[in-house]
């Protein structure tokens, strides 16, 4: 029927042009069609008319209408026939004698349209409601062939329509007949009328279709049974009856009568003025369950009944003394008088739904499946002062996307009707257990929300709110005003508040962590039909944050909003808009209208620093924008800290034409990029004459003469060519390995959403590029590739403090939408090395290459140590988190050396298994040969000795990068990185050799590895093979000896000598960590350590050893164990003496020798034995690399020499 409407409607609008003309034909594509399909189409709506004849008569013909939208044609009617009444259409009445089409095929529904996106106009427009031109009265309809496609109703049919309508004289007669073609059976037929005259009803209605017929389909009944639909019945309104049955697969499901029946008037005087009252009566019953589907026939069961009944008076009096609709769930009574004057008396409303069991039934309601534990209802209005109440409660409402424990909704007030409809009262609701099935939303809105009002709306007068105030947990709004009728648009006046104490329950719903407090004011009035409004915004807030970098420090602290705008036919004025906050200050002010406009603003932040970090200082920014015509002129300037500035200025027309310029400067960019040193500056431009074609240009200038040119053309539908130009010139900045100019040339074209580009880049030491393709921004479908070689130093930035040197060369495809998944190719380099510091060592001759594959690496890397060996890198690496890795490793002869106290060879296979995020695992076997460890050098060296802090006073940036590169800035504590697990076996059977500080010692064995790299569990230990210790002349064995690993793996050593004699036993033990380990010589029984010492020296002989000597060999031991001279030093101290020495000569005599300086620059140095030989010796520093030195002794030998000496 709504196809037909569409006819009809489009017949009225063929019609009414025409009523005026005098032509009686047109040609086909002449005037007329032309200008009927010009009105009648628009935007996704054509309109093509073919073969019109008699457009002027009373009998117009077409022989096709085709109406087609962006998809193509969806309704075309052939052979349609207009039979009218030309005078009738200007006494403003369509009367059709005859409307008829021979076919009508509608192949879908059309496309909606959207609403173009065209912002209002600033005047407010006063609301009017519509006005129909024309009345449209159909006398005869015939349509030969109805064609729905599948799309229109779900499934194919062909119809044919018939049917009369008259009414006229007081007098309705009408008939409709709709049948199937295709299923002969399927048919509504429809006889109606009505005569004032006789009061006489006739009602023959039936609508009947075979199994998947087209009323089942587009009523969703269960299995699409065959239908049969009666109504009939005649006689006058006193006494008429009419049967009513509803039948599926042949078995009635709702059947009963519609009963009106003359009542007498009791107060009638005689028969003239007897007016009968009318009494009606319907009742229906059946088990409509086999029409619903089964979820619902709990709620429905085996009868659904419906009774009503009461009487129409003829002074206008209406009582229904009993509404009763009763099912297996439902229950649900009432009644109600309404006076002549259609005003109410009485109403009383009483209902409840109770599952009859289990605890809860599906409501038969559209959606998704609705299930409820209970639900209670109550209306009233009564008593003189006509009071009214409403109560409603529900249990256990279920949804798939809401759980609500229950809701309780109570209203009650005053009605009076006297002077019109004058309601009164208050309103209570609140919802208790909500649950939205979101997490976002279920935080957001909480559990619990309470409703609390009250409202007025006098007779012929607005609407009044007063004190609406809808609360959650911690937000609340409250809203009280007056809102007029729809003859003012229904205008609203009043005031509207929004408080939210915690910001953060709304951050699901954001999709990002907000915080802070707000509280928002409205006052004003206004008409939403018209677009009039009159209104004062303020706005408070306190810490507001939403996670971005750039806006969280702006919006810290307090800040203030405040908004006064209006709107009128004059146009829209905004008064004020200002913001005051702690960072941000803002003004604004507008006045726009449709012919002339005007804006400007001015927005201060304190320190810029707040958002970009490298820059401190102030940033203004202010604009003004005037708007005359079709054009619109202005100029906006932004100033910041060291006399950077931003200034666009330029001109737009509503033709689409404009002439738009700008130009920026930012200073000390070094702030940014450390390597680029100065100012660099840009210039622009973008001018269309027409609008048809926008001509762009822009430059960037850098230091050094480095640039980058795009210039190209953009059309107003989006397509573009462009090209761009740049050059980066002493490249060494960013790359030292790579000296000279880096320049980058190609395009980029834009035809429809899809952009392609083509892009070539070359440089120094072999760097070139190319990146092609194709990119679509609709859904990002990318098909490009990209070549080349880079230096890998470009990464040593982002490696620090490690190094690499080479080049790396790549051959890399992007198709499908951009992700590892679509990304595929090779990157491979060959002769690279990479620099370690802190293993103190370098990998060279590294041969790498790696497939990427769908979010997979295959890597393959050779390489060796700088001190010799080789290794070997394998296997695959997922590229989405948590990087599943399997990886093998082959280790061969690599020569392990800190060039200082430890060198090894190393031979093994590992393995990675597991994510490189953490949780993976690290196991195999690693064997290692001859292996040498000096304890000598780990503690005395003078690379052991922590260098003493020191600052760089005025230190340059390029030392600064240097220390960067390396490492040694301290940039705060770094996150802990990820946690391996550990499974490795270290095996040195034999060859392990200990020296240094006497010791001499071969070790062997093996030690596992195994817990995690957080928390190691080493177990088993490198033992002694063999070994000596040599202490002031005397070697002894080793009778222990072992190292292991302990903590973190931490090397610790564990040595022991002893030797006995008659007195006991002494044994010396040198322990603890390797590069610092603790010398100790004990006794048993215990004696002093300088006895100790002797006894383990000089076995029984040491009693016969003199006090001073025993001292001496306690300061030697002291010495040994790294610390100090004890009794000789202390000695030395008391002496003044700068150097003491008590012990033997080459002869074996006692010695004393003594030194002392003598100034800054002369040292004297003085020993005589016990033979009385002497000599003296004098060393005189002339400077720091110049010295000279003399001897004599007590025989008259002297001696002189020259030194000259240089320290690097």
């Amino acid at each position: 029927m709504r196809i037909l409407a569409f006819v009809l409607g489009f017949l009225a609008w063929l019609a009414a042009p025409l009523a005026a003309q005098e032509v009686e034909t047109e040609e086909p594509g002449g005037f007329v069609v032309n200008l009927l399909e010009d009105l009648l189409s628009s935007d996704n709506r054509y309109i093509h008319v073919v073969g019109l004849k008699g457009a002027l008569s009373s009998r117009a013909t077409i022989e096709q209408i085709t109406i087609a939208d962006d998809d193509g044609v969806w309704l075309t009617i052939n052979n349609a026939v207009l039979d009218w009444s030309r005078l009738a259409l200007l006494r403003r009445n369509f009367s059709v004698k005859t409307l008829s089409a021979e076919k009508i095929i509608v192949a879908r529904p059309p496309t909606p349209v959207e609403p173009d996106p065209e912002l209002p106009t600033p005047e407010a427009q006063p609301f009017r409601l519509p006005e129909l031109p024309v009345a449209v009265r159909i006398g005869e309809l015939s349509v030969g062939r109805l064609e729905l496609a599948e799309p229109v109703v779900g499934i194919a049919a062909d119809l044919s329509v018939d049917g009369t309508l008259s009414l006229a004289e007081g007098a309705l007669e009408s008939q409709l007949n709709i049948a199937r073609l295709d299923r002969t059976s399927d048919r509504i037929e429809l006889t109606a009328g009505y005569s004032n005259q006789s009061s006489e009803i006739t009602l023959d209605l039936v609508a009947e279709e075979e199994q998947d017929g087209l009323l089942s389909q587009l009523l969703s009944i269960p299995d699409s049974p065959a239908l049969r639909l009666s109504a009939k019945g005649q006689g006058p309104v006193s006494d008429f009856t009419a049967d009513i049955a509803l039948a599926s697969d042949g078995q009635n499901r709702l059947s009963g009568q519609v009963n009106l029946s003359g009542v007498p008037d009791p107060d009638a005087l005689d028969d003239s003025d007897q007016r009968d009252s009318i009494a009606f009566q319907a009742q229906l019953a059946g088990d409509v369950t086999p029409l619903m589907a089964a979820q619902y026939h709990t709620f429905f069961g085996t009868e659904t009944r419906l009774d009503l009944s009461g009487r129409s008076d003829a002074d206008g009096t209406v009582a229904v003394k009993n509404f009763d609709i009763e099912s297996n769930a439902l229950t649900l009574t009432g009644a109600l008088d309404i006076a002549a004057g259609g005003n109410l008396d009485n109403v009383v409303l009483e209902g409840r739904i109770t599952p009859p069991q289990g605890d809860s039934v599906v409501l038969p309601i559209s959606g998704p499946a609705t299930t409820i534990q209970s639900a209670n209802i109550a209306a009233r209005v009564d008593g003189p002062a006509k009071e009214w109440m409403l109560q409603l409660a529900i249990d256990g409402l279920g949804r798939p996307d809401l759980e609500l424990r229950r809701a309780e909704i109570s209203a009650d007030g005053t009605l009076d009707q006297s002077q019109g409809l004058d309601i009164r009262g208050q309103v209570n609701a609140a919802l208790e257990g909500l649950d939205l099935n979101d997490a976002d939303l279920n935080r957001a809105v909480g559990e619990n929300i309470v409703l609390t009002g009250r409202f007025d709306r006098p007779a012929k007068n607005a609407l009044n709110l007063r004190g609406f105030r809808l609360a959650g947990t911690d937000y609340a709004a409250i809203l009280s005003g007056e809102i007029d009728g729809l003859s003012s648009g229904f205008q609203i006046d009043g005031s509207a508040e929004v408080t939210a104490s915690d910001l953060s329950r709304f951050s699901g719903l954001a999709g990002r962590p907000l915080g802070g407090a707000i509280k928002v004011t409205l006052t004003g009035d206004g008409a939403p039909l018209g677009g009039f409004f009159d209104i004062s915004l303020n706005a408070k807030a306190q810490d507001l944050s939403a996670d971005i970098d750039q806006l969280d420090p702006l919006i810290t602290g307090e800040t203030d909003l405040a908004l006064d705008a209006v709107r009128d036919e004059s146009g829209m004025r905004i008064t004020q808009f200002q913001i005051d906050g702690t960072a941000l200050n803002a003004q604004a002010q507008a006045d726009l209208r449709t012919e002339d406009s005007t804006l400007t603003f001015n927005a201060r932040l304190d320190d810029l620093a707040r958002v970009v970090p490298q820059v401190s200082g102030p940033l203004t920014v202010k604009g003004d924008l005037k708007h005359e015509g079709t054009d619109w002129t202005g100029t906006v300037r932004a100033t910041g800290p060291n006399d950077a500035f931003a200034n666009l200025n330029g001109r737009y027309s509503t033709d689409g034409s404009g002439d738009v310029t700008f130009d920026a400067a930012v200073t000390q960019f070094e702030r940014f990029v450390p390597e680029i040193r100065g100012t660099v500056t840009a210039t622009g431009s973008a001018k269309s004459a027409d609008g048809s074609l926008w001509q762009v240009a822009t430059r960037l200038d850098g230091p050094s003469g480095s640039f980058a040119d795009l210039t190209g053309m953009i059309e107003p539908d989006g397509s573009a060519d462009l090209q761009f130009d740049a050059a980066v010139k002493r490249f060494e900045r960013f790359v030292p390995e790579a000296p000279g100019t880096v320049t980058a040339k190609g395009s980029a074209q834009r035809n429809g959403t899809t952009w392609r580009i083509d892009t070539n880049a070359t440089g120094p030491a072999g760097i070139a590029a190319r990146v092609n393709g194709t990119l679509n921004e609709t859904d990002l479908n990318a098909d490009i590739n990209a070549t080349g070689q880079l230096q890998l130093a470009a990464a040593n930035r982002f490696m620090s403090p490690n190094s690499a040197r080479g080049l790396a060369r790549f051959d890399l495809s992007l198709k499908g939408q951009p992700s590892l998944q679509a990304l595929s190719g090779t990157i491979s380099t060959n002769g690279a090395s990479v620099a370690l510091p802190a293993a103190a060592t370098t990998l060279n001759d590294i041969n790498a290459t790696v497939q990427l594959a769908n979010a997979s690496a295959q890597i393959n890397v050779t390489g060796g140590l700088r001190d010799g060996g080789q290794f070997r890198v394998s296997g695959p690496i997922e590229l989405t988190p948590p990087l599943d890795a399997n990886l093998s490793m082959q280790l061969n002869q690599l020569v392990l050396t800190d060039n200082v106290s430890l060198e090894s060879v190393a031979d093994g296979q590992l393995a990675f298994d597991g994510p490189l995020l953490g949780n993976g695992t690290l196991s195999g076997r690693i064997i290692f040969g001859e292996t040498e460890i000096n304890i000598a050098a780990l503690s005395g060296a003078v690379g052991a000795a922590p260098l003493p802090s020191i600052r760089h006073i005025g230190q340059p940036a390029a030392a600064r990068r240097t220390l960067d590169y390396a490492g040694l800035i301290n940039k705060g504590n770094g996150g802990d990185g990820p946690v391996y697990n550990l499974n490795l076996q270290l095996d040195a059977p034999n060859r392990i050799f200990v020296r240094g500080r006497g010791l001499q010692a071969e070790l062997g064995g093996g030690i596992r590895v195994g817990g995690t790299t957080e928390n190691v569990v080493p177990s088993g230990q490198v033992e002694l093979l063999r070994g000596t210790f040599d202490i002031l002349g005397r070697r002894l064995q080793l009778d222990r000896g072992l190292i292991t690993l302990q903590g973190r793996l931490q090397p610790v050593m564990d040595f022991s000598a002893s030797t006995s004699t008659s007195e006991g036993t002494a044994t010396l033990l040198i322990s603890g960590a390797l590069d610092s380990p603790v010398i100790e010589v004990t006794s048993d029984p215990e004696r002093p350590s300088e006895e100790a010492l002797a006894m383990l020296v000089f076995g029984d002989e040491f009693t016969s050893l003199s006090p001073v000597k025993i001292a001496q060999l306690a300061s030697s031991l002291a010495t040994l164990g790294g610390k100090g001279g004890g009794f000789m030093s202390r000695l030395r101290e008391n002496l003044g003496l700068d150097q003491l020495d008590i012990g033997t000569d080459a002869g074996g005599s006692g010695q004393v020798g003594v030194g002392n300086y003598l100034s800054d620059t002369v040292y004297t140095e003085f020993s005589v034995n016990a033979q009385g030989e002497t000599e003296i010796n004098l060393n005189f520093d002339v400077t720091e690399s110049f010295t000279v030195k003399g001897m004599a002794d007590n025989t008259g030998d002297t001696s002189l020499g020259l030194f000259f000496e240089r320290d690097y």
